[in-house]
């Protein structure tokens, strides 16, 4: 199965498992919801430490990831160090 949609700036997510039992297709949206609530705390948790967990630039990149179809989460380890990883 091909996930990605070379034809399109804007990635759907949503239609990209439509083949898979409801099951998975509900596990792998409720991972992709957890981790962007991840790293909202995390970053919340930065800010109030005064310390740059995931800058801006990085959770624009991220941000964008994440709109990507078949990304379920993205996420910077160590945050402002330019590694990033990505769970398709």
């Amino acid at each position: 199965m091909n996930i990605f949609n070379t034809n399109t700036n804007k990635c759907q997510w949503e239609n990209t498992y439509l083949p898979l039992n409801q099951k998975i297709r509900s596990c792998l949206k409720s991972i992709r919801t957890e981790f962007r609530k991840i790293r909202k705390l995390m970053k919340k948790m930065g800010e109030l430490a005064s310390v740059d967990i995931e800058s801006d630039f990085v959770t624009g990149i991220l941000d964008a990831t994440m709109e990507c179809r078949g990304v379920i989460a993205a996420a910077t380890p160590g945050g402002m160090f330019g590694f990033e990883f990505t769970i398709f």
